[in-house]
């Protein structure tokens, strides 16, 4: 990945983050929610192929 679209993802989740967590965390806390919601993010994106297997057990 270039850096300066390495650059432009940070400052997109950045971004996010100011608009959703404003008055709900602390601009200190916010890594403690965006890491998880973006590894959560991942996990779905990888697993997209299975999700209607798993939805039927």
């Amino acid at each position: 990945m270039k850096h300066t679209v390495h650059d432009m993802l940070v400052s997109f989740i950045w971004s996010i983050a100011e608009d959703c967590l404003r008055d709900v965390r602390k601009r200190g806390e916010y890594r403690d929610v965006i890491l998880p919601m973006v590894i959560f993010s991942r996990l779905d994106a990888l697993l997209e192929p299975t999700k209607g297997i798993v939805w039927k057990n």
